[in-house]
């Protein structure tokens, strides 16, 4: 019987790597996650660790630089829909939340650097790029929203903090108290925000 493509293999192998130590750097934090443990926890050895990451510092960067660039696809698909505003935030803000469902140790991860001056400072990371092109995209969309008369006329960066407190505000509900988990209420909360502004269903 054949096997897996070594390609195939090696990337099941980084990705493996790349889950169990986002699991734990979520739980415990940077510093009190031994490469050791790591390993032993992806059924690795160091030198394959180092091997696709040079280093535990290299492998807390790729975390980061997959969900920038997962971050970075959702919000260029959103902009690329020849759709409404409303249909696109919508939709955008739907794939938000898929995305933090199923991957909620890296939301929680990028939650605790978010509030850690010292891991952010120790690693020279920009956490805000996170929020900062989130803000970047809603405040076009916005600005296209009143271009087209399906907005009414007020601060695009306004808008964008408004919509990005609806969609923090269901995702930290769901996360911080899953029993009561509503992935309903996100759409139900848009749309009444979205209806304050002055949009148009469509």
């Amino acid at each position: 019987m054949m096997g897996m493509p070594k390609a195939s293999r090696g990337r099941g192998t980084r990705d493996r790597i790349l889950e169990v130590a986002t699991e734990m750097f979520s739980q415990r934090g940077y510093s009190a996650c031994p490469v050791a443990e790591i390993v032993a926890g992806a059924g690795v050895t160091k030198p394959v660790l180092y091997y696709y990451f040079g280093s535990k510092e290299g492998l807390f960067r790729a975390i980061l630089e997959e969900a920038s660039n997962r971050h970075e696809r959702l919000l260029e698909k959103a902009v690329s829909r020849q759709t409404s505003v409303t249909q696109k935030v919508t939709e955008l803000f739907k794939e938000v939340y898929k995305e933090v469902t199923q991957s909620p140790h890296l939301f929680r991860l990028l939650h605790n650097l978010a509030f850690s001056n010292s891991e952010k400072t120790m690693h020279g990371l920009d956490i805000e790029s996170f929020p900062r092109r989130m803000k970047e995209t809603l405040a076009a969309m916005a600005r296209e929203g009143m271009e087209k008369g399906e907005l009414a006329r007020s601060d695009p960066e306004d808008v964008a903090l408004l919509l990005m407190a609806v969609l923090s505000l269901c995702i930290d509900l769901d996360q911080c108290y899953p029993h009561n988990a509503d992935p309903g209420r996100m759409e139900r909360l848009l749309g009444l925000a979205l209806a304050g502004l002055g949009l148009k269903r469509g």
